[in-house]
């Protein structure tokens, strides 16, 4: 699979057109995205709910861990820490791999507001998903 092929499949996805994620760099082993908060995306107090910070995690390491692979991924597990509540209305994610061998990964993500504050951080474990010959 190419790098360009991985992307689109990224911004083809009905799920993230949904919540809005967009890519603003998609290279090999550098992928950052940004999101614009909008009311759909709130909870009853105001604030981006935290299944949407989880969704933004899983996806933003997977995109990372798929620029580097340019092979699919699922997720094993994602462990989140809600730092502080979204107030600005745009977020930035981004990832890196920690460690990777043939079957798994290991990722570390964050998202930061506007100002560079950050919102939240995760650790995800994901499976590499090998085609058969």
């Amino acid at each position: 699979m190419k790098l360009v092929e991985v992307k689109d499949e990224f911004i083809q996805s009905p799920y993230v057109q949904h919540l809005g994620i967009q890519i603003t760099k998609f290279e090999e082993g550098d992928v950052q995205a940004k999101l614009d908060v909008h009311d759909s995306l709130l909870n009853f107090v105001g604030t981006v709910n935290g299944g949407v910070i989880a969704s933004v995690h899983d996806i933003i390491q997977s995109m990372q861990l798929r620029s580097v692979i340019k092979k699919r991924c699922v997720t094993i597990n994602l462990n989140i820490n809600y730092i502080a509540p979204i107030m600005t209305e745009t977020i930035y994610a981004e990832a890196r791999i920690t460690s990777k061998t043939y079957k798994t990964a290991f990722m570390e993500g964050v998202i930061k507001d506007a100002d560079g504050n950050i919102i939240s951080t995760a650790a995800g474990v994901f499976k590499i998903i090998h085609e058969k010959n």
